[in-house]
């Protein structure tokens, strides 16, 4: 549902946009115009504002067009997009685009759109008498660079006719024009643009290389992906996890496991053990059907006392359980459950129904009863948290995301097979 607005612009683009927001998409009034800025506001204006805004007709209006906004930005098919275009062609430009900061968000708009012609007409507004600035040729060149409409080789013009309009090239407009030539392969104009920067006095950053390793690793050219690590080093950028996960992937990808296991090594001696690097090592393995390593990893991840809701731990023993490995199934169960905290019952259900499959219908009676108390505990926690209300969760979504529903261990009871035999005993 869309929320009308209540302008009152104090600095920055805001004037631009309650332009914007009151005259052009009529989804909001003016508390104070920008011309009174230096002149108190009173208690009447603030009332009458907020009067107009919800209890007058107008106000009813301007309440439905906020919800149209809301569904505009959501559509694809949108209308706001199809007036805004519309009128570019019927007036050339816009009368309320007064700056850069409103009108390059709607070339934006119709260049998502597929809107071209009018885009590009709002591209020109140099031409015009609208001075363009940095962040505004930096928009340009995103647009041309990331959109599937968009031509590299009109990114590059911008990025040329910079230093002409007055706007000196940075780091970002590079950034932004290398990541676009690494979405779509071209790997050694990465480079070229790279020694240009350097030709220019313009200095590569973390974001720059990160772009080259990418593109580097999605055609397979690892050996060159991999000789940039020293390389940013030598220039006194620094790899980040960003970096190296870039690289496990690649290698995994590839199924070179060891050079994969490698780089995941020297990031955690350089990055240090953070979470997202286990996280991306443990995935990758489940995926490749390493489950072995997958649990022995997933062993350190305990000892070192992350939270285990954040990994795919489910998947991992479902694994064991597949490949018959039952016994590690179990153990590593039972260390979750004097280590951790808070992971999901349902985890129990794969193993319990291994041991009932294998006959062991007491160590599933155990793991059943574990499950159960589990489940009245996070019932619990959320009566406390107020996520539950008279037995029944207020919040579905957080429910999915948990992965586990309160009654799932009920609808098991009534299986025939290992854990609902064991339910069934308890």
């Amino acid at each position: 549902m869309g929320v009308p607005i209540a302008a009152w612009p104090m600095h920055s683009d805001q004037p631009c946009n309650t332009i914007l927001v009151s005259e052009v998409l009529k989804c909001g009034v003016v508390v104070r115009e920008w011309v009174h800025r230096k002149e108190v506001v009173s208690v009447e204006a603030i009332e009458t504002a907020v009067r107009k805004l919800m209890v007058s007709e107008e106000g009813k209006e301007i309440r439905k067009r906020a919800d149209e906004v809301v569904a505009a930005a959501c559509c694809s098919e949108t209308v706001l997009i199809e007036e805004l275009a519309a009128a570019v062609h019927e007036f050339e430009l816009l009368p309320f685009l007064t700056s850069a900061a409103v009108a390059v968000p709607c070339f934006a708009s119709l260049w998502k759109e597929e809107k071209i012609s009018e885009a590009e007409k709002l591209q020109k507004m140099d031409e015009r008498g609208y001075g363009l600035d940095i962040v505004t040729c930096n928009i340009v060149i995103g647009v041309y660079s990331y959109s599937k409409h968009g031509k590299i080789s009109s990114a590059l013009r911008v990025l040329r006719d910079m230093e002409n309009r007055g706007c000196n090239p940075t780091t970002c407009s590079y950034n932004l024009l290398i990541r676009g030539l690494g979405a779509r392969g071209h790997t050694d104009e990465i480079y070229s643009l790279m020694n240009e920067m350097k030709e220019k006095g313009i200095s590569p950053d973390i974001f720059t290389y990160n772009y080259l390793i990418g593109s580097l690793c999605e055609v397979g050219r690892m050996k060159d992906a991999t000789s940039l690590l020293d390389a940013m080093v030598q220039n006194c950028v620094y790899p980040t996890v960003s970096s190296f996960c870039l690289l496990i992937r690649a290698f995994f990808k590839s199924c070179d496991f060891e050079a994969s296991k490698e780089t995941f090594e020297i990031a955690l001696s350089i990055c240090g053990h953070k979470k997202r690097l286990y996280r991306l090592m443990l995935n990758e393995l489940l995926v490749r059907g390493k489950v072995s390593e997958a649990n022995e990893l997933f062993l350190v991840i305990m000892d070192r006392g992350f939270d285990v809701r954040g990994y795919t731990y489910k998947n991992l023993i479902e694994g064991l359980c597949k490949d018959e490995m039952l016994d590690e199934a179990c153990k590593l169960l039972r260390q979750m459950l004097g280590k951790t905290h808070g992971f999901d019952p349902s985890s129990f259900i794969s193993v319990i129904d291994a041991l009932g499959k294998s006959g062991n219908q007491h160590e599933a009676n155990e793991f059943s009863e574990s499950m159960m108390e589990m489940a009245s505990d996070v019932t619990e926690e959320k009566k406390r948290n107020g996520e539950v209300y008279d037995g029944k969760e207020l919040d579905h979504r957080k429910q999915q995301k948990d992965g586990f529903r309160g009654t799932e261990w009920r609808n098991i009871s009534h299986r025939d097979d290992g854990s609902g035999v064991a339910l069934k005993v308890i």
